[in-house]
């Protein structure tokens, strides 16, 4: 009897220490962090180069804000047809359909951007996910020229807001220090950029803005699932697959690294690879691309 007891009260330890790290309603991660060493893509998928006659630089991103974040089970799962784990706000503001710059969640690179029960993601294996960052806050090197009695101040610093969601409504919003008021949609590819001047040059600080013509839209999927032109949506693969069973005990985290890897690029006019803005009448070489290259997904229990 005694020997039954024992085996038993063993049993039920050792049941009662498996459960401890059980989790009743597990949930999943969603983390946003980016990444100046992952490859640099082109749209359609493939490894690129920065484009002759062009220059480029890797911008330090201090925050980001999602827009859309859908995760797919196979490559030509049409845009929409898959998980939709996460949509900004929209409004009609500005007369389009437009993400509401006013109620974008700005976080920092790196954290723990969303939280939901993993019961609500269908069974299956997810291979692919689709993401689009509605706005992004970086640091950026800059040469200011013609400068009155100096001529130029080489790799000065400032701040780029620049806004990569398919349209988004801005009433203002803050770049470094000082506030851009817009109250308008502005589409893909918007940016706004604050030197940061100082040694006695503060009174040259401004903001500079416009519209990056080609910024890029990473499809490596394109053939079979296509997204619109100026959607701002990236895809990329699970780098191991994300299974979802149903009978999961644990937390899953997924980290979505983003590639900032030559991510701002402009054309180098006057052809020194430094992004030159002319103080005289601040204009600046023109924005080619400010998007993000590449994305991707990794998982882990933490």
């Amino acid at each position: 009897m005694r020997v039954i007891i024992f085996i038993l009260f063993g049993s039920l330890l050792l049941t009662s220490c498996w459960r401890k790290d059980e989790i009743a309603n597990p949930m999943l991660r969603i983390k946003i962090k980016t990444d100046a060493e992952l490859e640099r893509l082109d749209s359609k998928g493939q490894v690129a180069t920065v484009k002759t006659g062009n220059a480029a630089q890797t911008p330090l991103v201090k925050t980001i804000s999602p827009g859309y974040i859908e995760f797919s089970q196979e490559a030509k799962t049409p845009l929409g047809k898959g998980f939709i784990a996460y949509q900004a706000d929209q409004t009609r503001a500005g007369g389009e359909a437009a993400f509401d710059f006013s109620k974008c969640q700005l976080m920092k690179d790196g954290e723990v951007f969303l939280t939901i029960p993993l019961k609500e993601l269908p069974k299956g294996t997810y291979q692919w996910v689709r993401a689009s960052m509605a706005y992004q806050n970086a640091d950026l090197i800059f040469n200011l020229i013609n400068v009155p009695n100096l001529g130029e101040l080489p790799d000065e610093r400032g701040t780029l807001s620049v806004f990569t969601g398919f349209n988004t409504f801005i009433s203002k919003h803050k770049i470094r220090e000082k506030e851009e008021t817009l109250n308008a949609n502005k589409k893909f590819g918007y940016w706004a950029f604050e030197t940061a001047l100082d040694r006695g040059f503060v009174q040259h600080n401004t903001i500079k803005n416009g519209q990056a013509v080609g910024t890029s839209s990473v499809n490596p999927n394109y053939t079979v699932a296509p997204v619109p032109i100026g959607s701002g949506i990236v895809t990329g693969r699970f780098e191991t697959p994300l299974i979802v069973t149903g009978s999961e005990l644990q937390d899953v985290t997924v980290t979505l690294s983003l590639s900032t890897n030559q991510s701002f690029e402009w054309v180098d006019t006057h052809k020194n690879g430094k992004w030159d803005l002319d103080v005289q009448n601040f204009i600046a070489e023109p924005v080619i691309d400010a998007g993000f290259r590449n994305l991707k997904a990794t998982i882990g229990n933490q």
